[in-house]
């Protein structure tokens, strides 16, 4: 009679640690699945271009009603801005 009570508490423990290790794959599974989820979601998010970052004329502005004046301003502010990366680089 002992002896069945051990084999039978020796197989609840066989059991137990079977079901535990089972449930710490699950685990392990979510977290990555979980990790994997996020990764997507900032991979989607690098691709969708922000709208806010756009500057736009008004419609009833066009190109070629601004001064020249602007647009050397932003030639040279280009020149800049090139002659620069290239000292950096």
């Amino acid at each position: 009679m002992k002896q069945k009570v051990e084999d039978a508490n020796r197989a609840l423990k066989q059991e137990f640690e079977s079901e535990r290790v089972h449930h710490q794959k699950l685990v392990k599974d979510y977290a990555r699945l979980q990790q994997r989820f996020e990764n997507l979601q900032n991979d989607i998010q690098l691709q969708i271009p922000p709208t806010s970052l756009h500057s736009r004329s008004p419609s009833n502005v066009s190109i070629e009603s601004e001064s020249s004046g602007e647009k050397n301003d932003l030639v040279s502010d280009q020149i800049t801005f090139f002659s620069l990366r290239l000292v950096t680089f």
